[in-house]
């Protein structure tokens, strides 16, 4: 459960006789989803509490909820009014503690819509992100962030559509104080150019694809200054009533704060075929591969910059009981290498759950 490589004696690492651990999590909700003339209203809140059976120190209670408001007042001005709050423990995947580390991420955004004349679209908004964790380390700092964005959107009548973005944020790293040892930044700024592609090839048959250029600029310390292109494309394709696939392939850029990475590229690869195979129950199978550089070190690194490879398979069933009861199955097995000691790991996780809604 915290990742540890294969080997590791579970006595003398965790004072426990298993690298493994039973997790029980009870849920409970309120959901509203309705319209009223031209505005519609969805709210999603959702209680948990989460229990382990041999790590106790890690059991926690949230709370998520996710509400949005899409508002029209005219047939050319719409928009939407979104807040999101999400609770969680964070992975031990890059986070090398045996602590209980729960992470509460909130994200506010307002978006404007104006329909100028005939398929042309004029965009607008702003975006507020915050990220609190327990415990602090460099690889996922606490931050705040917060910017306007504005752009341009065609509609063709087919429904696919093309759009181009303009994000400016403004960012502190909430948790840091400047270190020009180590040159630990406190503020920065990010951009980000985007063009999106929402294109309904065929009726069984569509692709969204995002390309965009990122940059980072920090207030102090330019050598961890990183951008590149980022982005990725989707693929779904509906082969028959019963069976779809969905292929995709994104590139992201994260920061990090480590001496020997200022921030890591991830290229990812998904490929999920899913399969309907009665009214009531479905199938579904998820294989991705997930590609990690470790880039913009600000040390002379001793040997090669850190390379990990994650393999995740994922197997999950789905069975509506009846209409207010569904139930759920999932095996996913996970494995990473990487070229720095004590980063390997695998990991088998299967989750049974049910959920009843009236």
């Amino acid at each position: 459960m915290f990742r540890l490589p294969s080997g590791t004696d579970p006595q003398l690492a965790l004072g426990r006789p298993t690298l493994g651990d039973l997790r029980t999590v009870t849920y409970g909700g309120l959901r509203i989803d309705k319209t009223y003339s031209l505005q519609h209203l969805n709210l999603d809140i959702v209680a948990t509490r989460s229990r382990y059976n041999t790590f106790t120190h890690l059991d926690f209670d949230g709370v998520d909820y996710r509400g949005t408001w899409d508002w029209k007042f005219t047939p050319r001005w719409s928009g939407a009014l979104t807040l999101e709050r999400v609770e969680a423990p964070v992975q031990y995947a890059d986070f090398r503690s045996f602590q209980r580390n729960v992470r509460v991420t909130t994200n506010q955004e307002a978006s404007l819509d104006y329909w100028a004349f005939g398929g042309w679209h004029l965009l607008g908004g702003i975006t507020e992100k915050e990220q609190k964790s327990e415990v602090d380390f460099l690889a996922e700092t606490d931050f705040r962030i917060v910017g306007p964005d504005a752009g341009i959107k065609y509609e063709w009548p087919s429904g696919s559509s093309l759009t181009l973005k303009q994000h400016a944020r403004r960012g502190e790293n909430t948790r840091r104080e400047l270190d020009p040892v180590n040159l630990i930044d406190t503020a920065f700024r990010d951009t980000e150019t985007e063009l999106v592609l929402s294109w309904r090839v065929s009726g069984p048959s569509t692709i969204d694809a995002r390309l965009a250029r990122y940059e980072r600029r920090n207030d102090h310390f330019s050598q961890r200054d990183f951008s590149g292109p980022v982005g990725g494309v989707t693929w779904s394709w509906i082969a028959t009533g019963k069976l779809r696939l969905v292929a995709a392939a994104k590139r992201e850029l994260m920061p990090s704060s480590d001496s020997l990475s200022s921030y890591r590229v991830n290229n990812t690869i998904t490929l999920t075929p899913s399969l309907q195979m009665t009214e009531k129950t479905s199938v579904r199978l998820v294989l991705e591969r997930i590609d990690s550089d470790f880039r913009g070190p600000v040390v002379t690194p001793t040997g090669p910059l850190r390379h990990d490879v994650l393999h995740t398979t994922t197997l999950a069933v789905d069975w509506v009981a009846t209409r207010k009861l569904t139930v759920n199955a999932v095996l996913q097995r996970q494995t990473r290498t990487a070229n720095t000691p004590g980063a390997d790991y695998e990991a088998t996780t299967a989750t049974l759950s049910a959920g009843l809604v009236w």
